[in-house]
């Protein structure tokens, strides 16, 4: 977190910081307490995770300073939060890695990757092209939607893989490209 905060992000109201991560180590993080190791023989973890207030009834042996969070970020379910960061989980993250990202929010110029569609309003959208056939424009039709993503913000994401060793390996594609 702290190597996206040194940059700027996630320091204001503009964006929050979001960990994504599979569900093997969301369950991980869910389990991390402030002054305890947070695996075998690991780092010993800040803070405490939190659960969301959408998080089912549980026991505590302390009280919790303060409100936990709603558990909602712009309608993806979030588990709870780690210090100044919420916790998503997807499997859109391979296990044995984790991602930290500042977002601004739908469409924020905040954002570490932005959409694009051409600024002409005839070609945005799905489309229909129609076939050769007079009279008959679905035979041999087609749809296209054309846009793009991008790089904005390069310094607002940090990717890591958990693991014990000391060099990183890229993960593999989960869908086939």
């Amino acid at each position: 977190m702290n190597l996206i905060r040194v940059k700027g992000y996630g320091l204001d109201s503009l964006s929050q910081l979001l960990i994504l991560a599979n569900p093997v180590e969301s369950e991980l993080i869910q389990t991390w307490r402030s002054g305890k190791e947070s695996r075998s023989g690991g780092p010993i973890a800040k803070h405490d995770f939190i659960p969301s207030v959408k998080a089912p009834p549980y026991l505590q042996p302390e009280n919790i300073v303060g409100q936990p969070i709603s558990g909602d970020y712009y309608g993806r379910e979030v588990l709870g939060s780690y210090g100044p960061a919420w916790l998503l989980e997807t499997s859109f993250v391979p296990a044995g890695y984790a991602a930290v990202v500042a977002s601004g929010g739908p469409n924020s110029e905040r954002n570490v990757v932005g959409m694009r569609e051409l600024p002409n309003t005839a070609y945005q959208g799905l489309r229909t092209i129609p076939g050769n056939f007079q009279g008959y424009p679905l035979i041999d039709a087609f749809y296209q939607r054309s846009f793009g993503v991008g790089v904005r913000q390069r310094g607002a994401a940090v990717c890591l893989q958990v693991t014990a060793g000391s060099t990183y390996t890229a993960p593999t594609a989960l869908i086939p490209v």
